[in-house]
This record gives C-alpha cells, structure tokens and sequence, in this order.
C-alpha cells in the first residue's frame, strides 16, 4: 500500500467540527491580535503623523528642486507613496484599536523592503550614470550597505514570522483536536 492512499484514507476519515473550527479561529485570533494600550495609540498615531509630515516634505522637494534628475525626482515620489502607504496602515490600524502580529507586521516589513529596494534600484542608476566615478561608486555602496541594513532584515522578519504564525496554527489544530478527542472520550482536560 502506498503513502498517498493512506493519507487520502486518513483525510477522509476526518471530519470537519465547525465548533472545533470556530473555536479554533478565536484562538488564532487571541494568539495574533492584541489591543492597542495607550502608549501604543500613541506611538501609532505619532509614526502616522511623521509619514504625513513626510508626505508633504517629499512632496515638496519632488515639485520645487529644479536640478534634480529624473531618478531623484522619481524618488522623492516613491518616498511620497510610501509615506502614504504607511498612513494608511496607521489609520487602519488606531481605527481597529488593535495590532494583528501577522498581517500588520508583515505589512512593515513588506513596506520597508519594497521602499528600501526601489531606493537601491534609483541609486544603482543614479550612481552609473554620474561622470564623477568615484562619487557614483560611493551612491552605490550607500544604497547597498542601506539595502544590508535596512531591507534585508525586513524580509528575513516576515519569513520568520510567516513560519512562527504557521507553527502555532499547526499546534494550536492539535492542542484542539487533542480536547476534541479526551471529551469525546469522557475525560477531564486541564
């Protein structure tokens, strides 16, 4: 007998509890959404302002430095488009009054890693195209070593936590099923 018949048979034999279900959902929901404390309205609602000052200020240079290339320009509006992004999560974010660890910090993460690579992609241009080498090879290292700290961290923080939220869900299935299973059996759980 092969493995697939067995897992397919197995699969089968499982039925699905909507109590157990919903009750798993409330779980999950307990495990990755916590409620706002004051000071994090606060901090929330101060980093949302700063990405709006931001918006202006980028907005700002992007219209009124004359000899700016086209790539920095290009930057100051991506810097422009993030900003808003961010604004539009803090929003959602002190509306909801909560903080949902998987998807609001992997929108971060996503935010900066995305900022921080088209910030690397404007400087690698920026850089090839300035006659002066040296200061052309200084653009490029500084957007490298900025893309080292900044974005990779970012993208290694959201795989991680995507594995972390995939751990518990796949322990919290068991820790449920294994309930489910001592009361059918007429024991006492802890």
């Amino acid at each position: 007998m092969n493995d697939r018949s067995i897992r397919d048979r197995l699969l089968e034999a499982e039925k699905r509890d909507p109590v157990l279900e919903d009750r798993f959902k409330k779980e999950m929901k307990k495990m990755t959404e916590h409620r706002l404390t004051p000071s994090g309205k606060v901090v929330w609602a101060f980093t949302t302002l700063v990405a709006a000052v931001l918006a202006v200020f980028f907005t700002y240079l992007a219209i009124t430095v004359q000899d700016l290339p086209r790539l920095g320009r290009v930057g100051f509006i991506e810097g422009v488009l993030f900003s808003i992004a961010w604004i539009i999560l803090g929003v959602r974010i002190l509306k909801k009054g909560s903080f949902d660890l998987l998807r609001h910090d992997n929108s971060i993460n996503s935010l900066v890693f995305g900022f921080v690579l088209l910030l690397l992609v404007n400087m690698l241009i920026l850089g090839s195209q300035i006659e002066d080498r040296t200061l052309g090879n200084q653009m490029i290292i500084c957007g490298a070593v900025f893309f080292m700290i900044f974005g990779l961290p970012a993208i290694i923080n959201m795989r991680v936590n995507r594995m972390e939220y995939t751990l518990r869900q796949h322990l919290l299935n068991i820790e449920l099923k294994m309930a489910e299973l001592s009361e059918r059996l007429g024991m006492k759980t802890d």
